[in-house]
Order: structure tokens, then sequence, then C-alpha cells
């Protein structure tokens, strides 16, 4: 079943505003970032992937597991998200079927892409930036 864009547009936005640093790849992170209000959620903008997955545990939806995506929600490539090395790049989920997903990636060879479907539990050896250690879910 394919999600509607209806359905599909909050999670994009906000995983937009929390990649809205510029790059949705490694980066530092902000002083003191400033809230943004998507989808019904007030979250901060985050330059560094890794804060995602930590935001998403503080809000109890955060995965450590590379299985069980759903549409909208965004999976975080590496091996963890301790820093800038281990957690490296991350994707929203767009859609789900056969045990596959497909993806959107801003920031992948300086463009927005659509990458999939693919293998979720061997995204690195499909040609994604690493393996995905974690997914958060967006509702």
């Amino acid at each position: 079943m394919r999600p509607s864009l209806k359905k599909l547009a909050p999670a994009l936005l906000l995983g937009s505003a929390l990649l809205s640093a510029g790059s949705v790849t490694a980066a530092a992170v902000p002083a003191a970032p400033a809230p943004t209000a998507v989808a019904d959620i007030t979250i901060p903008n985050y330059g560094f992937t890794g804060d995602i997955y930590t935001w998403g545990r503080g809000k109890g939806r955060a995965h450590s597991t590379n299985t069980g995506v759903q549409p909208g929600d965004i999976v975080l490539y590496g091996t963890g998200p301790q820093n800038t090395s281990t957690s490296v790049h991350t994707g929203v989920v767009v859609a789900v079927g056969n045990g596959k997903i497909t993806t959107v990636e801003g920031n992948a060879s300086n463009a927005v892409r659509k990458f999939g479907p693919f293998d979720p539990t061997r995204a690195k050896a499909a040609g994604r930036p690493g393996n995905i250690y974690g997914w958060v879910a967006a509702q």
C-alpha cells in the first residue's frame, strides 16, 4: 500500500526541519538550536544526525534496529549516534514493501534523491553511506 503524499508531507517536513542546517550528513551541532513546529511537533533544528536519534529516544520514538520502519520514519546510517564518525547520514522512508524500503535523502551527490527499494538490513551493500543503526518514528 502506497501512502498518499498528504500523509507523507508532515514526515517530509519533519525530516526537512530536523536537517535544516543545510545538510543531511554529519555536521557540527548548533550552539542553541531554534525550535521549529512541524506536524504538530516542536523540535530543535539539528545539524548532527545523531542528535535526531537522541531526540527521538527522549520522545519514545527511536528504535535501535534496522527493521520495522514505516513511510515517514527517518532512518539513520552509520554505527550509532555517538559522534560524526558513527552517525553519518539520514533518509526519510517513503515506501515499504516486500522486505525493502525506499528513501528520499538530501545531500546525496549534491542533490535530493530517491534510493531503493533496498533491504534495510543490508543498506551499505545497497550503496547507502552505511548500514542503518536506528530509526525515528514519525508518529
